[in-house]
């Protein structure tokens, strides 16, 4: 760990406890030495970026210490994963807030920047969460006809919604986040960063506290 901005009596014993709980879950050597260095080496230890958060679908406090930047992609099978561990992080912690950005990938063509659009849309009527929510959960049919139902089933405006995507009123601010993305290296998602450095471990529960706590102690060494 580097020493200016950890305590590394604490994070020594933190990556080790980690190295151990990795291959006791069955995880290669590979694997745990690529998690050492996305996780720890470029991560934690990362060059801290600011992003501009202003007007991003957010949950939590505002004023919480700790801030998850998420760009996802609504077809993307790891992003549904992701986005409801990152729904049960944020119940389940007061100091942590969440804030989405829309990173339609090329693989999934225009059906990925029109769900991306339809979550800007929801966004725009208070209902971004509710929508996000139906559209991972059914990102396999996300066809204009398909993001009607949901629009209705999260309790929007269903013609201001569809009126939104046929003018393609949102798709500036979606492809304006995509650019955002690739900027800052972006190359797949979901691409996670806490507190402006990258997350690179696993994304699960028990990972993300690791690294909250890890930010915790950050610059306090003994």
């Amino acid at each position: 760990a580097n020493k200016a901005d950890c305590s590394c009596v604490k994070c020594s014993s933190r990556m080790a406890d980690f190295i151990i709980s990795e291959y006791r879950s069955g995880a290669t050597t590979e694997d745990v030495e690529a998690q050492l260095l996305e996780g720890f080496s470029e991560g934690f230890n990362g060059r801290e970026l600011k992003f501009d958060e202003k007007d991003q679908p957010q949950k939590g406090p505002a004023t919480a210490p700790f801030t998850i930047i998420e760009f996802a992609d609504f077809r993307c099978p790891h992003c549904a994963a992701a986005f409801s561990v990152l729904d049960e992080l944020v119940k389940k912690r007061q100091d942590v807030q969440l804030r989405y950005y829309y990173f339609p990938l090329n693989g999934g063509g225009e059906r990925s920047i029109r769900a991306a659009e339809a979550g800007e849309a929801a966004k725009a009527q208070g209902k971004f969460w509710e929508m996000a929510k139906l559209m991972f959960e059914n990102q396999h049919a996300l066809e204009d006809a398909e993001l009607s139902t949901y629009a209705k089933q999260a309790g929007l405006d269903v013609a201001k919604f569809e009126k939104a995507l046929r003018d393609g009123a949102h798709r500036p601010k979606v492809m304006e986040n995509k650019r955002l993305g690739e900027t800052v290296g972006v190359q797949s998602t979901p691409a996670v960063y806490i507190n402006g450095r990258p997350f690179g471990l696993a994304r699960t529960l028990e990972n993300f506290q690791l690294r909250l706590e890890m930010e915790a102690d950050r610059g306090r060494c003994d």
